[in-house]
């Protein structure tokens, strides 16, 4: 059974589409394919997950999302990846990956990393932090 390794923020929904006798495009139900998020969000219980998150699916979805140009577009970013075989790892497939897109909350590393002239002031919207 495949995989997708995702280190997206969200879950990402992608939807095959097609149009009816009116011109319309309507949503073709078994080639919508959900791949959940939840790179760098934290929990109810305030865990953080640091490798990516997997998703089981199908044979078949996994040819649909081969077809779907957005799938594509996050794979050559580096923000999904599929693994084939038994069981995978989040932290084993999330290497060389994307970690993090611009939907990510804020953190105090962020800042860190900006800031090098000042390591030890964290600037956060609560204001600056001392380390």
């Amino acid at each position: 059974m495949p995989y997708i390794a995702s280190t997206l923020t969200c879950d990402q929904k992608y939807t095959h589409f097609s149009r009816n006798a009116d011109g319309f495009l309507t949503e073709i139900e078994d080639k919508t394919v959900v791949i959940k998020g939840g790179f760098g969000l934290a929990t109810k219980n305030f865990v953080t997950p640091t490798g990516a998150t997997l998703t089981p699916i199908t044979d078949e979805q996994l040819a649909s999302l081969e077809q779907h140009s957005q799938f594509k577009m996050h794979q050559d970013k580096g923000f999904v990846k599929v693994v084939k075989g038994g069981s995978a790892d989040g932290d084993k497939a999330a290497s060389g990956m994307t970690l993090g897109d611009k939907s990510q909350p804020l953190n105090p590393q962020m800042y860190q990393k900006k800031d090098e002239d000042r390591p030890e002031i964290l600037s956060v919207n609560t204001g600056p932090i001392k380390v």
